[in-house]
């Protein structure tokens, strides 16, 4: 997770970020066990799975694995760290652009770190899913259009740089994301 400094005002970039990228078959040994879905998934979430067919499922399930990731990392908790992933829904707009809904443990969280609104972006490749999440505080203007963009782009930028200095190389994006 990326954060700016404490105290830095609107208009300096989103404050909490995470970001998750996968291989959509690193969850099939996992996602056919009932127990498994349950504890990942909300009830939502495993109705519409069950409504695909399986190879759509299968990139369903790993895209929604990958934004619960990049949820958690934007509200500062790793995967069964007190927050239980299916209290994340991950849901749709009318528009279709992913839409993050919390409830129980989830929704506390982000209310005592003060984040009002979390912004989701999930795009998938070959094999690949990678999933970002900016999360707003409730003090910051919401923001629309180019801004929002730029805003997005740079908390993205952060992730990566701080992601590939990390793992002690130079790493372009398009190599990460499997495009080179």
């Amino acid at each position: 997770m990326s954060r700016t400094a404490k105290g830095a005002g609107p208009g300096t970039g989103p404050p909490f970020v995470g970001v998750d990228l996968l291989r959509i078959g690193e969850l099939d040994r996992l996602v056919h066990r009932e127990w498994f879905r349950r504890l990942l998934y909300s009830a939502p979430e495993r109705r519409e799975a069950g409504t695909l067919a399986p190879g759509r499922r299968r990139e369903f399930l790993a895209g929604r694995f990958a934004a619960k990731e990049a949820v958690l990392k934007a509200l500062g908790v790793g995967l069964l760290a007190g927050v239980p992933a299916w209290q994340i829904d991950i849901g749709r707009t009318e528009g279709g652009a992913p839409r993050v809904g919390l409830t129980g443990a989830a929704a506390r969280r982000a209310a005592d770190i003060g984040l009002d609104r979390i912004a989701l972006s999930i795009s998938h490749k070959e094999d690949l899913v990678i999933a970002v999440a900016v999360g707003w505080p409730a003090a910051m203007p919401e923001r629309t259009g180019a801004a929002a963009q730029r805003e997005i782009e740079q908390a993205f930028d952060a992730v990566f740089a701080q992601t590939t200095s990390a793992r002690g190389g130079v790493l372009t994006k398009r190599r990460a994301l499997g495009a080179d």
